[in-house]
């Protein structure tokens, strides 16, 4: 079967993808395990699918005090989405496009008798309880922006998905981040800001930063633009490390559980000024250029001795078009440059161009190759 046509809720139907996301059946396990990493341009919507049902599976009751049709009304009145902004199409009907995904998400619930309850968490030990989230999600190609009803700006990247409950700043102020975005939070010293990534948490009063946490990848980044903000590791083996402080024009990488470099206790000096701190687990980064991280919220693509394997995932995300290289000889590039709306085949050729490559688009994929010397 093809499923690479599929979307979120295609997913939420597929019987043997509901196995694997309970982990019923060995055989289902392996076989999305292997799809889903062959086919990274679908895990947004992998992993919209996956985090609805395993909320929707782990609730023993649901409230009933509202029909589902109240719900599903309140539920659509309630979307914040701004704006979505179109690699390939820009202009009119990306609000709704959005907009429509997630009634499309909802009604499904609804048929499957569970009512709107998307995903679910406690709110201290982040397991599941009856409180109801929203879901906003970005595929490949395409962002948004979102103002929460504290008047937080959020900016979500390509292939990204933000939840929040439906009281937020009624008690607490806490969003879920998969993949990336750019917080303006507005400050409120009676009611932390909260951003749960990965195996990270981001404490925030009043502050702008970026963070960084693509499942595929295996690190969180954060990068801090102004104010200041506490990280604390959430893991089982790390949990009982310091919480690490963030200034102004600061970036910290904190790697996953199990995928830590080689490198401990390293700094790096550059006019008598510490710009780098390296532990197992942590890389810190002082007098970093904040629009390298946050530019992608203005249309821009900023990329300063990059190299290629991390670049292909940038433009991949922001072009929604696969990127197949064809001499591996060519990870070992690094590349500078900017691009700002530029579309896919202009920005290739300035690419190549500047980089001494060749680029040919077949069957809506990219091929990169070393230029031919005549």
């Amino acid at each position: 079967m093809d499923y690479l046509n599929y979307l979120c809720e295609d997913f939420l139907e597929n019987t043997s993808f509901q196995s694997y996301v309970k982990g019923q059946k060995k055989e289902d396990v392996v076989f999305w395990e292997s799809w889903i990493k062959s086919h990274p341009e679908k895990h947004s919507e992998v992993n919209l699918a996956r985090d609805i049902l395993l909320g929707l599976s782990s609730q023993k009751q649901l409230k009933k005090s509202i029909s589902k049709e109240e719900e599903l009304k309140k539920l659509l009145n309630s979307i914040t989405a701004e704006e979505v902004t179109d690699r390939f199409d820009p202009g009119k009907g990306q609000v709704m496009f959005n907009f429509v995904r997630i009634a499309a998400i909802a009604i499904l619930l609804i048929g499957f008798g569970v009512g709107l309850r998307f995903l679910v968490f406690n709110k201290k030990q982040g397991t599941p309880t009856d409180l109801a989230y929203k879901v906003l999600s970005t595929p490949r190609g395409k962002r948004m922006k979102i103002t929460l009803p504290d008047s937080t700006k959020i900016w979500l990247n390509s292939e990204s998905t933000l939840r929040y409950s439906n009281d937020f700043d009624d008690i607490d102020r806490k969003v879920y981040l998969t993949g990336e975005a750019y917080f303006d939070v507005i400050e409120n010293k009676s009611k932390p800001f909260y951003v749960y990534a990965s195996e990270i948490r981001v404490k925030v009063l009043g502050t702008a930063f970026n963070v960084k946490s693509y499942p595929e990848d295996n690190y969180v980044e954060t990068t801090l633009e102004r104010g200041k903000i506490h990280i604390e590791r959430l893991d089982e083996k790390h949990k009982k490390d310091p919480i690490i402080a963030l200034d102004p024009n600061q970036k910290v990488i904190l790697y996953k559980s199990g995928f830590e470099p080689v490198e401990n206790h390293v700094s790096s000096r550059k006019k008598d000024k510490i710009e780098k701190i390296t532990t197992k687990q942590v890389v810190i980064s002082n007098n970093v250029r904040t629009d390298l991280y946050t530019s992608w919220r203005n249309e821009k693509l900023i990329f300063r001795s990059e190299p290629l394997g991390s670049l292909k995932s940038r433009m991949e995300r922001w072009y929604n078009i696969p990127i197949v290289v064809k001499d591996t000889g060519l990870y070992k590039k690094k590349f500078t440059g900017t691009f700002v709306n530029e579309p896919i085949q202009q920005a290739l050729k300035a690419f190549c161009v500047a980089s001494e490559l060749n680029f040919k688009i077949q069957n809506d994929t990219v091929y990169l190759m070393p230029e031919t010397k005549n």
